[in-house]
């Protein structure tokens, strides 16, 4: 009898094992399920809407860009001087530049010209034909006698305003006074050089380009 019951509990266990067995080969393993291959979805690589969003926006100039396509500002134009102007400002400069060169200590100079703007002076007539002395006429003979070589560089340009009587024009205009600073120390020495220098000129054009002055104070 007892054989019999453990001969039937040998075979439920027997048949227990069994079926344990061939449930366990149906369920997959972990390790299988870890070396299935992994499908990538498709959705997964295209772009995002806001990735192409951004993408395709359009980019917007930096300041420093806008400002470079502006057109670059008009210069404002430099003012043109006139003949004139040019004529005069040039004795003015000469007139200061010299100053420094010149003594008012009352010593003899020969005086080789004196114009002012609309001199009229039959014996020495402007070299340009105009009837009276422009800017340019006053300039251009200063600069002639100036760099005349037989005066070796002593010729100075002065207002008559600054020595003597400092006489003017009827408007109260100075004459740009043309100067030989030969080292003279009395008026004879200024006469006898004007008539060995001038020689060649007729005595009454001579005396009027070439004469006596002395450099006192106004």
């Amino acid at each position: 009898m007892v054989a019999a019951v453990l001969a039937v509990a040998l075979i439920a266990s027997i048949g227990v094992i069994i079926f344990l067995r061939r449930g366990g080969a149906s369920r997959p393993s972990v390790a299988a399920a870890s070396q299935s291959p992994v499908v990538t979805s498709a959705v997964a690589t295209e772009a995002s809407p806001a990735t192409a969003q951004e993408t395709s926006a359009v980019v917007t100039p930096t300041p420093t860009e806008a400002a470079s396509s502006a057109p670059p500002p008009t210069p404002t134009p430099t003012p043109t001087l006139s003949a004139d102007q040019l004529a005069k400002q040039g004795l003015d400069d000469l007139v200061r530049s010299d100053a420094p060169e010149v003594s008012f200590d009352g010593h003899y100079v020969a005086q080789l010209a004196s114009k002012a703007l609309g001199t009229v002076d039959p014996l020495d007539p402007p070299p340009s034909g105009a009837a009276a002395w422009t800017w340019p006429d006053i300039y251009d003979q200063h600069m002639q006698l100036r760099d005349d070589l037989r005066f070796s560089g002593s010729v100075r340009l002065v207002l008559s305003t600054s020595f003597g009587r400092g006489i003017t024009t009827r408007d109260g205009r100075p004459y740009y006074v043309t100067v030989f600073d030969g080292g003279f120390t009395s008026s004879a020495e200024v006469t006898s050089w004007c008539e060995q220098t001038f020689a060649d000129l007729p005595a009454k054009v001579r005396a009027n380009s070439c004469t006596v002055a002395r450099l006192t104070p106004a």
